[in-house]
């Protein structure tokens, strides 16, 4: 979809934007090509329209970063609204030299809670 998709440090989850659904999913990074071939749709996706990279005002974008997102819940086969889980803040993101087999990559130079993240086209 053109979109790029972060990766956690320890490389256990990705989130991507999904075309489909019009949301930003997170999901564990196993499932990586099914969630690239549509046939997974993560763990976690945020309130239809989101953009996690959304211009104007940071309090704003991280004020609706947190309302209705959804998660997966494998003991009820469902998904399910988990009130406050979302975007709790961003770290910044730089590009990286284009590996010969890949389009884009990208790196953070900030930890994200701990977390650092990478990015990569496809």
């Amino acid at each position: 979809n053109d979109r790029e998709t972060y990766f956690s440090s320890c490389g256990d989850y990705f989130l991507y934007r999904s075309a489909s659904t019009n949301t930003w999913g997170a999901a564990k990074t196993k499932r990586f090509k099914q969630v690239k071939e549509g046939l997974s749709n993560g763990v976690a996706h945020s309130p239809e329209g989101f953009e996690i990279w959304q211009t104007g005002s940071v309090s704003v974008m991280l004020s609706h970063a947190k309302k209705a997102w959804r998660e997966w819940d494998a003991e009820a086969t469902k998904w399910v609204t988990r009130q406050g889980a979302g975007v709790e803040s961003r770290g910044k993101v730089r590009r990286r030299p284009a590996a010969p087999d890949r389009e884009e990559r990208a790196v953070q130079t900030e930890p994200w809670r701990g977390v650092t993240q990478a990015t990569q086209t496809w």
